[in-house]
């Protein structure tokens, strides 16, 4: 027991160490500049990641998800969120620390954790559980991460799905997202969930598309049929 707990102890360590070398490195680069507001893929520029990945990897592989502090919860999210070009943490994630995950997530959302923490949800062994994380993750107000999370759910051919793309379609919330039209995306992703679920209601929404002129989502409706 007593090198078993010597282990346990170096891969906690391990963990707190990477994502405190991380944060050192993201201050040094850009200062006290939130996550959302340095841009995309900066977090590509740390040479360390390797080494990130490894002990993410370890700590959730051989930590019992129901035996993490807080804390260490915490940490092991916001490097998640951090590897959101690669996706590799997230794709590792043991069914059990991915519950834990999305349970951490919902007491303090992350930015870029939310919609990867949704894509990996089909992977669960519940349909049920899985169903209720993604209407959660629909209800995020993060552009990216609700439009993940209905693409999921057609996916999962979850009963809240068409009652989300309505809503999805009828609000008009992101039209100027930092001077981008993220509805016309918004709208493409109602479609791909119809699609993907096999709706009786995607005739009807390809129709809409069409009226509604945007390029792209014409584009979209026209490569499902419409």
């Amino acid at each position: 027991p007593g090198e078993f707990a010597m282990n346990q102890l170096s891969i906690i360590e391990k963990l707190h160490r990477v994502y405190t070398d991380f944060l050192a490195w993201k201050s040094a680069e850009f200062g006290k500049q939130a996550e959302q507001e340095i841009g995309g893929e900066w977090e590509c520029n740390y040479a360390a990641m390797p080494g990130v990945w490894a002990a993410c990897f370890d700590f959730a592989q051989q930590i019992p998800a129901h035996e993490w502090q807080p804390e260490q919860a915490r940490q092991l999210l916001y490097l998640t969120a951090r590897d959101n070009e690669s996706e590799y943490i997230a794709g590792m994630l043991p069914e059990s620390a991915l519950l834990r995950l999305c349970e951490t997530y919902q007491q303090k959302p992350v930015y870029d954790a939310g919609w990867q923490l949704a894509v990996q949800l089909p992977r669960l062994s519940s349909q049920a559980v899985a169903w209720q994380w993604a209407e959660y993750f629909c209800n995020d107000p993060d552009e990216y991460t609700c439009r993940r999370a209905l693409m999921v759910s057609g996916s999962l051919c979850a009963p809240h799905t068409e009652r989300y793309a309505k809503y999805f379609w009828q609000r008009s919330i992101y039209r100027n997202i930092a001077g981008w039209d993220a509805d016309e995306y918004q709208k493409i992703a109602v479609l791909q969930a119809l699609a993907a679920m096999g709706s009786p209601l995607l005739p009807q929404y390809l129709s809409l598309a069409r009226q509604d002129g945007r390029q792209y989502l014409m584009q979209q409706a026209q490569a499902l049929g419409g």
